[in-house]
């Protein structure tokens, strides 16, 4: 029988819940998707959950390495909003004629409902990409072309 090797500084869903779980109660955190905008009061929260990882996985995570991964998670989430239309309500998927999936747009990543869950709708945010939406006529100026045909 084999078996896995624990990896002290991976993370597993697992770990990644419960930093969620964490970060939820800390509305300070939500906003953070940039390590370069941790500052010393965000860290102090992040060592609050740091040694609980550690002994809960028997990891051996820093603090730093903790808040890098909430950066990552908390971007992720974002990007992954932004494409969603900046709502958590599920999108409709493109089907051709004949019935087939053509794009499949439901989103299938394990953390998206569970962040959503405290950093979810914004209609202010929908409402800005509404309004960018506007449609613009474009026409080629085409005076300038020179065209040459055969006789």
């Amino acid at each position: 029988m084999t078996t896995i090797p624990n990896f002290p500084k991976g993370w597993t869903t697992e770990v990644e819940t419960a930093l969620i779980d964490f970060v939820e109660g800390h509305p300070e955190l939500w906003k953070l998707m940039r390590f370069a905008e941790v500052t010393d009061e965000h860290k102090k929260a992040f060592a609050i959950i740091q040694p609980i990882l550690n002994n809960e996985f028997q990891k051996e995570y820093t603090v730093d390495m903790v808040a890098q991964k909430w950066c990552e998670l908390s971007l992720l989430f974002d990007v992954k909003f932004a494409i969603n239309g900046y709502t958590m309500k599920p999108r409709t998927n493109v089907y051709y004629k004949d019935g087939r999936i053509k794009d499949d747009l439901a989103e299938y990543w394990v953390h998206f409902p569970r962040i959503g869950a405290f950093m979810g709708d914004k209609p202010e945010m929908k409402q800005e990409v509404d309004d960018e939406d506007e449609e613009v006529d474009i026409k080629p100026d085409v005076s300038k072309l020179k065209l040459k045909f055969k006789k």
